[in-house]
């Protein structure tokens, strides 16, 4: 199988969920073998893009991710952090060379209109320059609150990505409680629309090609 998928966050703070695990969880489920690949450093990030060596940063993913794919069937990525302003160009560059399918994930604090406009924003790259699978977008949401209007904002926007589904919102309190069940491993495969997961999973493995380099060196400043 050997397929990898990464998530790309559409509002800020959206990487800080535990959308990997929940994934994860719910590969599992299925007897699918999946490990979450380590979370970026983004100062040893910002070591390798401060010194112009992009293509030495790229290379080092693509060998962690290799030596995942090693024992498992699915890597699973979180991609970089908006909250630095190198993170949108990185992550495409990262996500490309490595061939990975996309999930967007989208924080619920934004109001609809606001978050859906981002998704639109953050995937328009993707849509005309990306090469591998778009999967869809998933949603991050805390328990009775009132669901996205998703027909009429994707409407509005001309938004044509497939809504995955909505994955429980965790505040800081609710992540640092000791001893208190994870939601990811409480997650079903109700949550999710895992036959669009699926379908990507049964093709044969991407190939990945030489990406368009991210060039942080046009940049004044990696902080």
């Amino acid at each position: 199988m050997n397929h990898t998928i990464m998530f790309i966050p559409v509002t800020i703070k959206a990487d800080t969920q535990p959308n990997p695990e929940y994934l994860q969880n719910i590969l599992s489920q299925k007897n699918i073998k999946s490990a979450v690949f380590p979370k970026f450093d983004l100062k040893t990030i910002e070591g390798f893009l401060g010194i112009d060596h992009e293509e030495e940063l790229l290379e080092k993913i693509a060998k962690q991710r290799e030596e995942l794919l090693a024992n498992n069937d699915v890597v699973i990525i979180q991609g970089a952090s908006l909250t630095k302003p190198y993170a949108a160009e990185l992550n495409f560059s990262i996500a490309t060379s490595l061939g990975a399918a996309i999930i967007f994930e989208v924080n619920v604090k934004e109001d609809q209109e606001t978050a859906i406009r981002k998704l639109k924003i953050i995937t328009h790259p993707y849509r005309y320059r990306y090469n591998h699978p778009r999967l869809g977008f998933i949603i991050n949401q805390k328990k009775h609150q009132t669901n996205f209007d998703l027909d009429k904002y994707r409407t509005l926007f001309n938004l044509k990505l497939p809504f995955i589904g909505t994955f429980p919102y965790l505040s800081e309190n609710e992540k640092n409680v000791v001893g208190a069940p994870s939601a990811a491993t409480t997650i079903t495969c109700s949550d999710f629309n895992f036959g669009l997961i699926k379908n990507f999973l049964d093709k044969s493995a991407i190939i990945p090609v030489t990406p368009p380099i991210f060039r942080y060196k046009d940049r004044k400043s990696v902080v």
